[in-house]
């Protein structure tokens, strides 16, 4: 009954290692090039954010706000951060994205078991990560939803 499980022809080996074969190995170096391409992306972005937070402030403090300028000076401060904290979200999901186009790619490419661990173990990272933000979100946006309709009634 041990032997339901494991597959039978080629990739069956004597030490219950898992084999990849050939038609995965094209997959993965696709997802490789694809996860990447959107690291990298994502990265610009990160960058992009951070140049927006550092001017947001400046230009939201030279607005006038009537007679009192302090409120200009508080609310770039609250831009600025917002858009940092945005950065700092953004960035970890694209860390594992690019640890895990990196691992990938040394596992394939040296026939690595260790690599490909790790390969996976930033997938994991990255969906886990995108996982819980989602699960944030939701909550929040019920939460906005409940005001909403305590304001409303």
């Amino acid at each position: 009954m041990d032997n339901q499980n494991t597959p039978s022809g080629d990739s069956q080996t004597n030490n219950n290692e898992l084999v990849i074969s050939e038609q995965s190995r094209k997959y993965l170096n696709e997802t490789e090039t694809w996860t990447k391409f959107l690291s990298i992306v994502g990265f610009v972005f990160v960058g992009i954010i951070v140049i927006v937070a550092l001017f947001a402030g400046t230009m939201i403090s030279s607005i006038p706000f009537g007679t009192e300028n302090n409120l200009g000076k508080g609310m770039s401060f609250l831009i600025s951060g917002l858009y940092f904290l945005m950065a700092a979200v953004y960035f970890f999901p694209i860390w594992y994205l690019f640890k895990f186009s990196k691992s990938i790619k040394e596992a394939i490419r040296y026939k690595n078991n260790e690599e490909l661990e790790m390969a996976f173990s930033n997938q994991k990272s990255f969906y886990k990560f995108i996982g819980i933000f989602t699960v944030v979100v939701l909550v929040i946006y019920g939460f906005g939803l409940l005001i909403a309709l305590m304001g409303i009634l």
